[in-house]
């Protein structure tokens, strides 16, 4: 089969002549794979609670490597990289819109049947593990080059994490895999910042990778994403929380592919230590009758009050809150805003970002403590823009 040639979008020069003197490029900085076992990668994403056994590799080795320094850039710091391409290869800066490596490997069926197209390059790591839980949690960025160009274009990248044979990779609330057209800003509109066409899908979990985007750990959007990551686009810091058997062998099975051709890279950070059973502060929520229940999210994320973007809204909402739970919104200080109760039987529960006197409190970034009446209490950050 004959790929289809996809001319390539160069980022403005004139972006990084803007960068701020105090902005200079910090990029991710990533470990190929080659020489280490695959049980070294398992190991590097298995946290407390978690026993891992038979570690499995499936495609190129250079597809794989471990990352450092994505603090600022993905929303925590290290962890696993898997790559359609090659995994060095999404270390930043962001100065082209086409990279993309074809590794002329196969791709996987099931991520076929997802992405609606043909799959290419798949890279997978799959490993039986036992947890001491009966849940466990992990979370994960996905990043594309498809981004925003490829947008409902039919290069749908989408990549999967099994967990006994079912996706647990899933937009929020809906039962869509995280792929290129499930999540994203709408398509290139030829102009700087490349982004916005319609149709748009739940663009609240996007992150254009362009100087002035927010991130939850950099509000004000400076040019350290964009330094830092060579993909352009992001997703927002997904966490997964899902039933396991416990004390037993249970399967997990990362995956991710091309879809479309293998022209241009897609890839999945795993954060390190994040796949977590029965030892605490993972961010799962517990119903009442405390049957497990999904994290809490808060949407939209960051907000931006007045702005008339996607980030705009009346309030930022939670959800799904425990019926009976409590919010108290913090500072990073450690100062409380507001204390929020009243879950909607929806189980949702908003915030109109005003402090407990009825001020609007100032731009930055804020604690969420969610407080379940039984069950483990969790926490998020979110993001005021003004």
């Amino acid at each position: 089969m004959v790929e289809p040639m996809r001319a390539p979008r160069c980022l403005p020069g004139l972006l990084l002549l803007a960068l701020p003197a105090w902005s200079a490029p910090v990029p991710l900085t990533v470990v190929p794979a080659a020489g280490q076992p695959g049980r070294a990668l398992a190991l590097k994403v298995a946290g407390c609670g978690v026993e891992v056994t038979d570690v499995r590799l499936v495609g190129a080795t250079a597809a794989f490597g471990t990352f450092g320094g994505g603090r600022l850039i993905l929303g925590f710091d290290a962890g696993v990289v898997m790559s359609t391409g090659v995994a060095t290869a999404v270390r930043g800066p962001n100065t082209s819109g086409a990279m993309g490596v074809s590794n002329a490997s196969a791709g996987d069926a099931a991520l076929t049947a997802f992405a609606g197209q043909q799959t290419y390059d798949a890279a997978i790591l799959e490993f039986d593990f036992v947890p001491s839980g009966t849940t466990v949690s992990f979370e994960y960025v996905f990043g594309s080059e498809e981004y925003n160009e490829y947008v409902n274009g039919g290069y749908n990248d989408v990549f999967a994490f099994w967990l006994n044979g079912e996706n647990v990779a899933l937009v929020p609330g809906t039962a869509l895999p995280v792929s290129i057209d499930n999540v994203n800003g709408g398509a290139d509109d030829g102009s700087p910042p490349h982004i916005g066409v319609p149709p748009i899908s739940n663009s609240v979990y996007y992150l254009d990778n362009a100087i002035g985007s927010a991130t939850i750990a950099d509000p004000v959007g400076t040019a350290t994403r964009f330094a830092g990551c060579a993909l352009d686009g992001l997703t927002v810091v997904f966490t997964v929380t899902a039933t396991v058997r416990a004390n037993v062998v249970n399967r997990m099975r990362f995956a991710i592919a091309d879809a479309g051709d293998s022209v241009l890279d897609s890839a999945v950070f795993i954060r390190a230590g994040s796949l977590r059973s029965a030892c605490g502060g993972t961010g799962a929520t517990t119903s009442t009758d405390g049957a497990a229940a999904g994290p809490v999210l808060a949407v939209p994320n960051p907000f931006r009050p007045g702005s008339g973007g996607v980030f705009d809204s009346a309030g930022i909402t939670f959800r799904p809150v425990p019926a009976g739970a409590e919010i108290r919104v913090y500072t990073l200080a450690g100062v409380l805003v507001r204390k929020l109760s009243g879950v909607a039987a929806d189980g949702s529960l908003a915030w109109d970002g005003r402090n407990d006197a009825g001020k609007d409190v100032a731009s930055g970034v804020y604690q969420a403590v969610v407080s379940p009446s039984t069950g483990a209490v969790s926490r998020l950050k979110v993001v005021i823009i003004r």
